[in-house]
């Protein structure tokens, strides 16, 4: 990561407003549409949608980390923009 993405991440959490690049599926089963913000050898760092908390999750809680198409990431955040 650059310190453009570190912009793009402030303005995300600034406007409440994630760009949706990822599914993750817990091992409870629960899926859910994310913006990844970076991981570590042990933790996920991520945004939910309508929720400007930046959420930090043990891998080893982490069942499937999905990354969206080109196509899927570009309609995932156009319909959340028109929302």
């Amino acid at each position: 990561m650059g310190i453009g993405l570190g912009f793009e991440n402030s303005q995300s959490l600034k406007n409440n407003n994630p760009k949706i690049d990822y599914y993750i599926t817990t091992t409870e089963n629960d899926t859910k549409p994310i913006q990844l913000i970076g991981t570590t050898s042990s933790y996920l760092f991520y945004l939910e949608k309508d929720n400007n908390h930046v959420q930090i999750s043990p891998i080893r809680n982490i069942k499937l980390l999905e990354a969206l198409s080109k196509e899927e990431r570009k309609a995932m955040n156009k319909k959340q923009s028109s929302d």
